[in-house]
């Protein structure tokens, strides 16, 4: 379904103190994918949302929300090389170099990058890190201390709370649970899902970072923030969940706060990363600077719904302020404008700055909200390997909800606005238009906002 556009234009903004500066790394990704086709090289894939061999597979549309309710699962790569360590920890693979070429990377199949758009093609600030030999590893980009490790064998948010006060590491007592902002710094999008531990590449840098697998669900590795959500999940109003990271599949969603127990990663340092600074510019005010990251935005969206290569197109060629230089921003650029204290539930609004222009869409279940904004970034999870492109939910991350009593609640927000999923790159949209243990709806037309620059500001710490 294609929405219409309708444009609302609101005028507040946040402050925040002008020092406050991040970089917004790369992504990480190193080849383009066509929308329909498997990049050579790839294993088997599947085509369900969780993997063939998961004991505990859900029917597409039903799902179980209590605490062994994890995130999808697909995709795949032949993993032989990385076997599964004890206690479920993910051992370090010799990981591919990524190439620096400067004339555009190439596809898998040997197609080249150059003029697609996609992610790859461009080369932004690379993740870098440094482990300290104590238990700690240092982002040398954004300033954070992060902790090697996963901690917990499954802990409510309340739990992690309590523990985190107590936790000590590398001489440093001052440790934090993490914002989701923080926390998908560290994401990197070279991961392949797979079909089980020992096919799935995890969407961080094992070099540096041990994850965790679930005990039932190999995918079940996510990670808790300190989000908590301002709207409503699953038609709850007391579903309290906050949002988390899961490195295995490559996922932000939300998860309830005492129904779900989760694992966590935590961090000290920099409190700067995520805070945004906007500015209005341009001679017609279409134009929204971020001078913490230095990226710069379109104001207004595409105003109606595209396909994954059609936003890719779109941005390409858009001329805007006397800049022809605009592209589909990647993952980590268009998650870096989200704001997590905004909800359709809670403020009436998308989750982003009140500056921005956002379309207003009817939702699935007939209630005014907000669209889905496309990134330049394939998300490799799905059949073929290579078809589904990443997107953040600015509105609510709506799912075909029904219980796994067999009551149906029907279209609600199951993951909520500020989620990151992936929708296939082209249509025709799928029959059933849902699919996973949440329902998750695929609507294939999202829409786009367009970023130029690249983020080369230095961490104040």
């Amino acid at each position: 379904m294609k929405y219409s556009a309708i444009a609302i234009l609101v005028v507040s903004r946040s402050t925040v103190l002008a020092s406050n500066t991040y970089p917004v790394t790369d992504t990480e990704q190193l080849f383009c994918y066509d929308s329909d086709s498997t990049a050579s090289g790839t294993g088997g894939t599947t085509g369900d949302d969780t993997p063939d061999d998961t004991p505990n597979e859900v029917s597409p549309g039903t799902v179980d929300p209590g605490p062994e309710t994890g995130d999808q699962g697909t995709g795949g790569q032949d993993g032989s090389q990385f076997l599964p360590a004890p206690g479920g920890l993910r051992p370090r693979p010799n990981r591919p170099s990524r190439p620096r070429d400067g004339g555009g990377r190439r596809h898998l199949d040997e197609i080249t990058c150059a003029g697609t758009g996609q992610d790859a093609e461009y080369t932004t600030l690379s993740q870098s890190f440094q482990n300290n030999g104590d238990g700690t590893i240092s982002d040398l980009n954004t300033g954070l201390m992060w902790t090697e490790d996963v901690y917990g064998d499954g802990l409510t948010y309340e739990q992690v709370e309590n523990e985190v006060t107590i936790f000590s590491l590398g001489g440093y007592s001052d440790w934090r649970v993490p914002t989701i902002k923080e926390l998908y710094t560290l994401s990197e999008f070279n991961g392949q899902t797979g079909t089980s531990q020992d096919t799935n590449i995890p969407y961080i840098d094992t070099d540096y970072f041990n994850v965790k697998y679930g005990t039932t669900r190999y995918i079940d590795g996510q990670l808790w923030s300190s989000n908590q959500y301002t709207g409503v999940i699953f038609d709850n109003p007391n579903s309290e969940c906050n949002f988390g990271f899961n490195s295995i599949d490559g996922r932000i969603k939300c998860y309830g706060r005492t129904s779900t127990k989760l694992y966590v990663r935590y961090v000290r340092g920099n409190t700067n990363v995520g805070t945004n600074l906007f500015s209005v510019s341009g001679l017609s005010r279409d134009i929204i600077v971020d001078a913490a990251t230095g990226l710069e935005w379109t104001r207004g969206d595409s105003g109606s719904g595209l396909d994954w290569e059609e936003s890719l197109s779109y941005c390409n060629d858009l001329e805007l302020g006397g800049y022809n230089d605009w592209k589909l921003p990647d993952a980590h650029q268009l998650q870096s404008i989200v704001d997590y204290n905004r909800s359709p539930d809670a403020t009436g609004t998308p989750a982003i700055d009140p500056l921005f222009e956002s379309t207003q869409i009817t939702n699935e279940a007939g209630a005014v909200d907000f669209g889905w904004y496309w990134t330049s970034t394939t998300h490799l999870d799905g059949k073929p390997l290579g078809s589904n492109a990443i997107y953040i939910a600015f509105g609510r991350a709506t799912g075909y909800f029904e219980a796994p009593n067999g009551t149906v609640i029907g279209s609600v927000d199951v993951h909520g606005a500020g989620a990151q999923r992936s929708d296939p790159k082209v249509g025709p949209v799928p029959d059933p238009n849902y699919f996973g243990p949440q329902g998750d709806y695929r609507r294939v037309y999202n829409f786009a906002r367009c970023v130029r620059g690249s983020s080369s500001a230095s961490p104040d710490v």
